[in-house]
């Protein structure tokens, strides 16, 4: 009889791992990825919600002839607000932001000027004003925190339309953690 009751309780103990194993593949393998999709799609509905509603405001200015043109007025303020209307003032926005984020500047450089053109080559004009993009290398010498506030300061509100287009950061010395920061912007600017 303890022989059966052995081999009975052996059995429970194989089906119970059995089951448990199933339940620990469920559980990493299907139940924590949709989880975690989940996650990000709820964190993507209210962005979404608001495209919606921007959309849709949208749609109610455009529905008579004057809302479409308020409309586009209005966007055409906006864009021509993102750019700089002075050579120099763009340059001298990039020093200025750069220390306000307790960054030393060593040195800007600039590129000439060359019109922007599109793929096929031909010029970009805007209401009558050539569309014209500079290479700005900036050497600075900053902390982490400082730059990466930096960047998304520039990002965010910079007036201008502005692309990173390489990024070098070194330590000054192995033990510091003040970093020198070569930075190449593409700035872009209407004239």
């Amino acid at each position: 009889m303890d022989k059966k009751n052995i081999l009975a309780n052996k059995k429970i103990i194989v089906k119970s791992l059995i089951a448990f194993l199933i339940l620990i593949i469920f559980w990493f393998f299907i139940y924590l990825p949709n989880r975690n999709y989940l996650s990000k799609i709820k964190l993507e509905v209210p962005g979404l919600e608001n495209q919606i509603k921007r959309i849709e405001e949208t749609m109610r200015q455009a529905k008579t002839v004057e809302g479409t043109a308020k409309l586009l007025n209005n966007r055409y303020l906006e864009l021509n607000e993102k750019f700089f209307q002075r050579d120099e003032e763009g340059l001298d926005m990039l020093s200025v932001f750069a220390r306000r984020a307790n960054i030393e500047v060593v040195s800007v450089k600039a590129s000439p000027k060359a019109a922007f053109t599109d793929q096929s080559g031909a010029k970009i004009d805007f209401q009558g004003k050539a569309l014209q993009a500079e290479v700005v290398t900036m050497e600075m010498k900053c902390f982490y925190r400082d730059l990466v506030r930096y960047l998304e300061f520039l990002n965010s509100t910079f007036p201008a339309l502005l692309s990173c287009e390489k990024m070098k950061i070194t330590r000054e010395n192995p033990k510091s953690i003040r970093l020198n920061v070569t930075l190449e912007l593409k700035l872009y600017s209407l004239l």
